[in-house]
């Protein structure tokens, strides 16, 4: 891969209706960006998702961990980069910074990526044509804070939610910012207020599929200006975990 296609930078504007009660952007949005991104870039590098199908496979996100200093506003331009930064046999990582319209950096995330075979709905390994393309050594932006999450085991709320079709993507299964949504939707609005989100990590467990009833489980640890929160979503039919996140807020 040559130094000019190693990286990628796709600029956005931060419409109205992607806006919240705080006037600014939520974390969804943002992993909306990073998503997008990864996509194009994917796609510029020959691994894009139609590509990927023709060969009857596809990326599946399997980690995220996000870090934001500062969210944007209505109108704001936002810059997003992003590099492939490991690739092995059966997982790759891809890493993101998140700049202001100057170039100011306000976030950075890092995620790792397996592939899916379609047919089966399993883990496959990276296809050969994947392999053969030459990727430049790149640093990783954010490492993942150990090899897996916390298990939450004293929920304290919860919130249920029913999976939608408008929920799927192009693979057939809930999109995995929705699963952050969902996350972070079973906090209660009295421990929002006065906090920022600063960061999240979470794992992809299992697929959710259409009418999955997803029960959004968490519970609060600590105190003072740091506050971690440590999340399970489980599908009430038969009580699989299909993501676990944990993720830390900021006095406001």
């Amino acid at each position: 891969m040559t130094h000019e296609k190693s990286k990628h930078i796709e600029s956005y504007r931060v419409r109205a209706y992607e806006i919240g009660p705080r006037k600014i952007v939520s974390i969804a949005t943002i992993a909306n960006y990073l998503q997008e991104t990864a996509g194009i870039h994917a796609a510029i590098l020959g691994f894009g998702i139609e590509r990927m199908m023709e060969e009857e496979v596809s990326w599946v996100l399997a980690r995220m961990r996000i870090r934001m200093d500062r969210y944007p506003g209505a109108g704001e331009i936002i810059q997003v980069e992003t590099w492939p930064s490991s690739v092995e046999k059966r997982a790759a990582t891809r890493d993101f910074r998140v700049m202001d319209g100057e170039g100011n950096e306000i976030g950075a995330a890092t995620t790792a990526w397996v592939i899916m075979d379609l047919a089966s709905r399993k883990l496959t390994p990276l296809p050969e044509f994947i392999e053969r393309v030459h990727f430049s050594n790149l640093p990783r932006i954010l490492e993942f804070e150990g090899r897996t999450i916390p298990r939450l085991r004293l929920p304290e709320h919860e919130k249920r939610f029913q999976a939608r079709e408008s929920d799927l993507d192009m693979v057939g299964h809930v999109n995995n910012v929705h699963i952050v949504e969902w996350a972070l939707g079973g906090i209660s609005d009295s421990f929002r207020n006065g906090r920022r989100l600063a960061e999240v990590d979470i794992i992809y467990r299992l697929e959710c599929l259409a009418e999955d009833t997803v029960i959004s489980l968490c519970g609060m640890e600590g105190d003072g200006d740091l506050q971690q929160v440590l999340h399970s979503l489980v599908r009430h039919v038969d009580g699989s975990e299909l993501a676990r996140a944990r993720t830390l807020w900021r006095n406001a």
